[in-house]
């Protein structure tokens, strides 16, 4: 499975938008990836938002931290915190098929990422932004280093449409927003 260009990315206020349903239709629909992350939802809550993106996304789902969650949803791959459990212990329990990514800070943990067999790593922030605020900017110096750990790298983090050609500038292989998609 490609890894998508463009991927839509959930927080807690993102989630719980009346209209999510019909964002997300739209979004998989142009073939956006869709990530199923809520840092504050219940674990019921993170299960119907997994539910409600599988069933409308021909593209790529995304099961952020709960790979009980992945499993139970034919082809949705899983992105790993940082500090999260490893990335080779991830892919035994998840099987040869399906994509798994890691979320990083900086250079180290994307070749780590890379090393233990990461598909893709999501790096930032890389401009600053409100769903993150306080976090350090890492900026499109940085994106630039990271690009070549060897796999491809989605910058997230303050994404708007110019920022996401910038990123692609600095040689990233898509782009993540929380709130601007």
């Amino acid at each position: 499975m490609r890894i998508p260009a463009v991927h839509a990315v959930t927080d807690d206020l993102v989630a719980s938008l009346p209209d999510l349903a019909v964002r997300a239709r739209s979004l998989a629909a142009a073939g956006t990836a869709l990530h199923a992350r809520g840092p504050g939802l219940t674990g019921r809550a993170h299960w119907q938002l997994a539910r409600l993106f599988a069933s409308v996304s021909p593209a790529a789902v995304f099961i952020n931290d709960h790979i009980e969650t992945a499993l139970a949803l034919p082809h949705a791959g899983v992105v790993l915190p940082e500090r999260g459990l490893p990335v080779d212990t991830a892919r035994r329990i998840l099987g040869p098929g399906r994509l798994l990514g890691v979320s990083i800070h900086d250079e180290r943990a994307a070749e780590r990422a890379a090393a233990d067999g990461a598909a893709f790593v999501l790096f930032g922030p890389v401009f600053p932004t409100t769903s993150h605020p306080g976090a350090r900017p890492q900026g499109l110096d940085v994106l630039a280093t990271i690009v070549r750990v060897g796999v491809p790298v989605i910058a997230i983090g303050g994404i708007t449409i110019e920022r996401a050609r910038l990123a692609r500038d600095a040689g990233a292989a898509g782009v993540a927003a929380i709130r601007a998609l």
